[in-house]
């Protein structure tokens, strides 16, 4: 340092430092909590295969692993920049465990008599978006003097992933007729449709590269796989495999999200 600068007052120095970016201190926390919102969404989805495929114990383990990774996120979030964030995480615990509560007691239940009545159900549906909605909130008050945390082709990819986990959700809740099927105007036919028209945007973008494409490629096999099951959800054929190709899906799109992310730092 030249003796210039160091006859300068520290307030000064300091001035003249970089300071920390405040985008940079709530993009962890904003991963953090679209990591819990596919997890959360996971839950439900694996309880609606538990009790589908009449307590499979194999989604009982997936519905433990999704809870503990959804805890694992929630117990991470640290101090939050923001007026409301305290509020809002404090609601989110709570919310949390009251879903969990539920959740767990329904699992009980089905264990101990072979099925659940459909109201705890659909009070558990309710609870699992109540959840999700004090999330996105909570995500939103982050994001609001901070647009730059997510570049815009990561946040993309991350609504695309929350887009095909709530897809997958869906069929799963009517394979385990818990909703009425229907292919006609029906909600899983809209969703379907949506994912397709904004993954199309994603290949178009010009943030692309020969890694993100090749990554792009991979997941549009398991698209197309199900693409067609999804349009047609009143067959109710393929649940196992829905489930399956969807979370290969949600895992490519992680992929990518991580794969944007470092090509704009």
């Amino acid at each position: 340092m030249s003796s210039r600068l160091l006859a300068l007052p520290l307030s000064i120095l300091l001035l003249l430092s970089p300071l920390p970016s405040l985008a940079s201190d709530v993009a962890a926390p904003l991963l953090g909590l679209h990591r819990m919102r596919l997890a959360v969404q996971k839950s439900l989805g694996d309880f609606y295969m538990f009790k589908g495929m009449e307590g499979d114990r194999a989604y009982a383990r997936m519905l433990e692993q999704s809870i503990a990774q959804a805890r694992t996120q929630l117990d991470a979030l640290g101090e939050l920049p923001t007026p409301d964030a305290p509020k809002l995480r404090e609601q989110l615990r709570e919310q949390w465990l009251a879903y969990v509560s539920q959740l767990e007691s329904l699992v009980a239940a089905f264990r101990k008599q072979g099925f659940t009545d459909l109201q705890p159900v659909t009070e558990l549906a309710t609870r699992n978006q109540r959840v999700l909605g004090t999330l996105d909130e909570l995500s939103r008050s982050l994001r609001h003097d901070n647009a730059s945390a997510v570049p815009a082709p990561v946040q993309s990819c991350r609504d695309l992933s929350v887009s095909m986990r709530g897809i997958s959700v869906e069929y799963a809740s009517r394979s385990a007729s818990v909703g009425a099927l229907s292919s006609k105007d029906s909600a899983i036919d809209r969703q379907t449709g949506g994912f397709a028209e904004r993954l199309q945007k994603l290949r178009e973008s010009p943030a692309n590269t020969d890694e993100t494409r090749q990554t792009l490629q991979r997941i549009e096999a398991p698209w197309h796989y199900i693409e067609t099951a999804l349009h047609h959800p009143d067959q109710n054929s393929m649940p196992l495999l829905v489930d399956k190709y969807a979370g290969q899906i949600v895992e490519g799109l992680e992929r990518l999200c991580e794969q944007y992310a470092a090509a704009a730092r």
